[in-house]
C-alpha cells in the first residue's frame, strides 16, 4: 500500500506538471543516509526540495526532523506525503512557467489533510505542534498552481 501512495504521487506530480530546472536546481541520487525515504519506488531526487534544502548536506540530518511524526504510524500516507517534500522526485523540466518548482495536483492537498487530521492529535499528544513545514494551506487547493519551497527560516518542528 505504502509503495502504492508514493507512486500516486509520483504519478500526480507527473501529471500536473514538474519542476524547473533553474539554474540552483539538479537531481541528485536519493541518499541511503535519508533512511526514513529509503523505500521510494525512484532514484533520483530534486534539489532543492520542497522543505528548501538546497544540499544533500542540509536535507539529510533534516530529514530525521520526520522520525517522530513517521513512527507514530499515525496514517498510513504520512511517509509517502512526507518524502514528497523532502526527497521530491526527479522530473523533466515545466516549460509552461519558470517561476514554478513545482506543480500539485489538488488531492496533495486532500492528502496532506487527510495526514494533518490523523497525525496532528498524535503529535500533540508527544508535545509537539502540527509542524509548519507540513501546513497545508500552503498547497494548491487548485490544480496547475505552483507550490515553491519553503523559507529557510521555518522549522519542522515546534513545542
Amino acid at each position: 500500500m505504502h509503495s502504492f501512495c508514493l507512486l500516486l504521487l509520483v504519478a500526480l506530480a507527473a501529471h500536473a506538471g514538474a519542476f524547473d530546472l533553474g539554474q540552483t536546481t539538479r537531481c541528485v541520487p536519493v541518499p541511503h543516509q535519508m533512511s526514513v525515504c529509503q523505500d521510494v519506488p525512484y532514484s533520483e531526487m530534486r534539489l532543492p526540495n520542497l522543505l528548501g534544502h538546497s544540499s544533500l548536506e542540509e536535507a539529510v540530518p533534516r530529514s530525521d526532523d520526520w522520525r517522530t511524526l513517521l513512527h507514530t504510524g499515525c496514517h498510513p500516507q504520512a511517509r509517502a506525503f512526507v518524502c514528497s517534500l523532502v526527497a521530491p522526485v526527479c522530473l523533466d523540466r515545466d516549460s509552461r512557467r519558470s517561476d514554478c518548482v513545482f506543480r500539485l495536483n489538488s488531492l496533495v492537498v486532500a492528502v496532506c489533510m487527510a495526514v494533518k487530521e490523523s497525525c496532528a492529535p498524535v503529535l500533540a499528544c508527544h508535545g509537539h505542534a502540527w509542524p509548519e513545514a507540513l501546513n497545508c494551506d500552503r498547497f494548491p487547493a487548485q490544480d496547475d498552481t505552483c507550490l515553491t519551497p519553503l523559507p529557510k527560516h521555518i522549522s519542522a518542528f515546534s513545542k
